[in-house]
């Protein structure tokens, strides 16, 4: 993989993966408005949500001097932090980043063992009918809307941090100088992204299932594959024969469990298409 290839896939890859996450705040937020309110179409929700999310707000301030933006990026940090897409973003943001790196992979490997425990004891909890949404199995109305609010407040926080992290790396790209006229094609750039976001969401059917399938290939590739690939690449010489093994084993069984997400995703989009 030479030195155009290579930085060229991971941005596509990158860039593909945080437009779905855009997506997918919007999706997860209709889904939930409607558990929460019956009576409207989740499409109608997705539009609201849309509406919430609209970054024309960004000139807002609160008589306090608050500044809106910033509040919804810390909030969106700290719930967002165990994604690794952001971790480049957040640790190069930080003033002092050495100082804390046992600090930053111990909070990392919590909040990673936090998400698998608790899916995991979920799944076990209810077996072959957990939903794509989990909040639909639990047991009583008023804990089913107390969940869901709280997970459409984090979802709506969530959203800030994908996006502004995708037009920052598209602006890196496309808009070197910076100038008037490179400010208004930014905004246009953001705009464009918020549109594509919001008709994705609305129009794409199945669309958790989509980027199941999608996440499959782009997650496994950034998270495992080509970092992996990158070190022996980078440090042939070196590092030892242990260390190299070690990434291909990696490499090798990051590439079977991901076949078998794609495998599972593009099975259960055939038959619910095949249904319908």
């Amino acid at each position: 993989m030479g030195k155009r290839i290579g930085p060229l896939l991971v941005n596509i890859l990158q860039i593909v993966e945080l437009l779905m996450m855009c997506i997918l705040v919007i999706v997860v937020c209709g889904d939930l408005f409607t558990l929460c309110l019956d009576g409207f179409d989740r499409r109608i929700w997705m539009t609201v949500t849309s509406v919430i999310l609209l970054p024309t707000f960004t000139s807002l301030r609160y008589s306090l001097y608050l500044d809106i933006v910033f509040l919804l990026w810390n909030i969106g940090i700290h719930l967002n932090y165990p994604a690794h897409i952001f971790l480049p973003l957040l640790e190069g943001s930080m003033v002092h980043n050495w100082k804390f790196g046992k600090v930053l992979k111990l909070t990392y490997a919590a909040s990673i063992s936090v998400n698998v425990l608790f899916s995991f004891i979920f799944y076990l909890t209810f077996g072959h009918q957990t939903e794509n949404i989990f909040v639909t199995n639990l047991p009583t109305e008023l804990f089913k809307l107390g969940i869901s609010l709280a997970l459409i407040f984090k979802a709506i926080c969530s959203y800030h941090l994908p996006f502004h992290t995708l037009t920052s790396m598209l602006e890196c790209i496309f808009f070197k100088v910076n100038n008037v006229e490179s400010k208004r094609k930014k905004y246009c750039l953001q705009f464009i992204l918020y549109l594509i976001t919001v008709l994705c969401a609305v129009l794409i059917p199945h669309y958790t299932l989509f980027m199941g399938f999608i996440s499959s290939i782009t997650g496994i590739l950034l998270s495992f594959v080509l970092p992996s690939y990158f070190h022996i690449k980078l440090r042939w010489k070196k590092i030892n024969f242990a260390t190299i093994l070690f990434d291909v084993t990696i490499i090798s069984v990051t590439m079977f469990c991901g076949g078998i997400g794609v495998y599972m995703a593009w099975d259960s989009l055939s038959t619910i298409y095949s249904e319908n």
